[in-house]
């Protein structure tokens, strides 16, 4: 005991020594004089109560197995608020340790005293310092800076590379970390080692644009710098405006230098040249080169590919970009395909006329060439016949026919009727040459000679037209002749003056006619005094002949006459 007193007060059994110290009176010397004292405990005692502890934040429980020797009366436990009468009880305490006195009594009224240390614990807290630098050393000891550690609380360390020791050594730059823990938790701290040799990055490669500049910065700051070796100290950061290789010395704390190298590339703006169409032949393909650009440069067109010499088989609007660090540069074009030269004259054409046919070709991108050697887009055609044209193209020739035709409108005239006798052989002619013809006869001829009476007729078409005459050949014996009653025809024969005369009936047309039909003389409303008719036959030659009158109500007849002179 440490107490100095006149007075102590024992709670526990045991060998207890007490020393006196004092001035002796007769020599006046300090003297000490020492005695003993046994303390008997009772036969009963408190078990399990040893020293503990709690951790930060948590509780302890505590618990008192008494054994009495003639019964236990009371328990108190002091320092606690309120005093607590049970044997178990949880304590949390606010103070690194506290001293947890508890007091038992039998029930003779003997008492045991007892205490107990309880301590607050908390997880530990850790520290490897600050980032280092290797200068002129390989290797660097780590050994973390930890509070927290309590008698008989064991810590544990773990390392990145799992291993368990208090310390590490670390070689090389990069970085370290540790756990340190107990029973009341983890902490962790981590560190950077640069190593001198192993200090910078690799350094990538600088772009600018042209007519820019660039900024170089160091990799390491707090130093001194000195660009491209030149003697005095500069600046972290420099600007440069021309390619080329750039060294940066950087000035260590210890005297060591690091040197870093940059390369400055300066990059060229693209050049697009697209055209704004471009064509391709069918089954054929169109290459583009968009433009000239630099090694550094992106590109793409609108449709992923990034080609930079394209082939194109597939007609649309593309749209090319190239991109590098003086901005993103589009253009486009316009992909079009196209196949032989489209001509045309047109269907063939037939002329009931004169013929006049003028062409012209729409489409001026052509070279044209005409079978009469001519060049122009146009020609005038002024005669039958088959003609051409060639127009050429970027991807060919072609060629296209026509024919022009020229016809007539038919117009058949086969003559009157006529009054023939018998025998007889009869030429009938269709005329117009070149038709095709068809006769009653199913001839097909130009000209047929008949032998028969009879109704003929013909038909001549052209591609222009068709037409019809018909021409009805009796024979003279079977004219039916007027009666006396009706009209009177004298002289007969006559020697030129031939009189008609009639009872109240018009004549419109007289005509006569030869033996063979042909027409010798004709008049239209012939002359008339008072009923009688007068038809003058001084200029036909003497012969037999027949007149043919028409009446004015369409009624036809046909007489015999003679002329003598």
């Amino acid at each position: 005991s440490v107490v100095k007193s006149d007075t102590i007060s024992f709670y526990k059994g045991g060998r207890y020594y007490i020393r006196l110290t004092t001035i002796a009176a007769i020599t006046g010397c300090m003297v000490s004089f020492i005695d003993t004292l046994d303390i008997q405990e009772p036969k009963y005692d408190l078990i399990n109560l040893k020293d503990t502890f709690h951790c930060e934040g948590d509780s302890v429980h505590l618990k008192a197995d008494i054994l009495p020797a003639w019964g236990l009366s009371s328990v108190r436990w002091h320092t606690l608020e309120p005093n607590d009468t049970n044997t178990n009880v949880h304590i949390k305490i606010n103070k690194p340790v506290a001293e947890i006195r508890i007091t038992a009594k039998d029930s003779q009224g003997c008492t045991l005293t007892d205490f107990v240390r309880v301590y607050k614990y908390s997880a530990p807290t850790v520290s490897l310092g600050n980032d280092l630098t290797l200068c002129g050393a390989y290797q660097h000891v780590l050994k973390p800076a930890v509070s927290g550690s309590f008698p008989g609380i064991p810590l544990y360390y773990r390392w990145q590379d799992f291993s368990t020791a208090d310390s590490f050594i670390a070689s090389g730059n990069g970085w370290h970390h540790v756990e340190v823990s107990n029973v009341c938790g983890l902490k962790v701290d981590s560190m950077f080692i640069y190593d001198r040799y192993n200090l910078l990055k690799p350094t990538a490669d600088r772009h600018f644009c042209e007519g820019k500049s660039i900024t170089l910065t160091a990799q390491l700051g707090g130093l001194k710098y000195r660009w491209n070796n030149v003697n005095f100290d500069s600046t972290l950061s420099i600007s440069v405006g021309q390619a080329g290789l750039y060294q940066c010395k950087m000035i260590l704390t210890c005297g060591d230098t690091l040197i870093e190298k940059f390369t400055v590339i300066e990059e060229q703006k693209p050049q697009l040249n697209l055209p704004q169409l471009a064509t391709y032949c069918i089954g054929d393909s169109v290459s583009i080169i968009p433009g000239i650009w630099d090694i550094f440069t992106k590109i793409e067109w609108n449709d992923l590919n990034s080609d930079s010499q394209r082939y194109f088989k597939s007609p649309g609007n593309y749209v090319f970009s190239a991109s590098n660090v003086c901005g993103v540069f589009k253009d486009s074009i316009e992909i079009r395909e196209i196949g032989l030269p489209m001509v045309s004259l047109g269907s063939d054409t037939l002329y009931c006329g004169n013929v006049n046919h003028g062409l012209q070709m729409s489409d001026t991108s052509y070279a044209y060439l005409w079978n009469d050697s001519t060049t122009g887009i146009s020609n005038r055609f002024n005669q039958p016949g088959v003609y051409w044209v060639r127009a050429r193209g970027v991807c060919g020739d072609t060629y296209d026919t026509l024919k022009i035709l020229q016809s007539f409108i038919p117009k058949v005239a086969l003559g009157n009727d006529t009054l023939v006798a018998a025998p007889f052989s009869l030429k009938l002619d269709a005329g117009n040459v070149g038709a095709q013809r068809i006769w009653s006869t199913t001839d097909t001829t130009q000209t047929i000679t008949v032998n028969n009476f009879g109704r003929y007729w013909v038909q001549a078409s052209t591609p222009c037209g068709t037409s019809t005459d018909t021409i009805e050949i009796r024979d003279v014996l079977s004219i039916h002749l007027l009666g006396s009653d009706d009209f009177k025809i004298y002289p007969n024969p006559t020697r030129g003056i031939l009189n008609i005369q009639t009872k109240g009936r018009s004549i419109d047309y007289l005509e006569v006619m030869d033996h063979l039909g042909k027409s010798c003389l004709q008049s239209h409303h012939p002359l008339r005094i008072e009923d009688v008719y007068k038809l003058e036959l001084m200029d036909v030659p003497s012969g037999l002949y027949f007149l043919s009158i028409e009446f004015s109500d369409g009624q036809k007849v046909n007489f015999p006459i003679s002329l003598i002179k």
